[in-house]
């Protein structure tokens, strides 16, 4: 987990900058959507830890468990959207780009490393 967000920082940081060279507007929307993701990757990181410390003897309630952080993760998501584009007007393009780019870069490293070692 350590490694994908550390990834997910470098290229946060990277596309930050980018823009900030551009308008500082622009940065301050992607470094929103870069911790947007980031801390996606954090509640995925604590839901997995509590998991592998208590599995459970019937292992539909270790799906449940999953899908329940996947939904978590999911509202969590549209609502930090929403506070970013709707109440704090950042830019949407931006915010949006590096959102992506840190969310995708979770799936690249975790199929680097494989998910075991998340």
């Amino acid at each position: 987990m350590k490694q994908i967000l550390i990834t997910q920082l470098l290229i946060t940081l990277g596309i930050v900058i980018f823009y900030a060279l551009k308008e500082s507007q622009l940065a301050y929307a992607s470094a929103f959507g870069g911790a947007i993701a980031m801390v996606n990757t954090l509640l995925h990181g604590i839901r997995l830890n509590r998991m592998r410390q208590a599995l459970a003897k019937n292992p539909q309630q270790d799906v449940f468990k999953i899908l329940l952080g996947a939904m978590e993760r999911f509202v969590f998501t549209i609502f930090m959207m929403f506070v970013g584009l709707s109440m704090l007007q950042l830019e949407a393009t931006s915010l949006l780009l590096t959102f992506g780019a840190a969310y995708i870069a979770y799936f690249i490293i975790a199929a680097r490393i494989g998910m075991a070692r998340v």
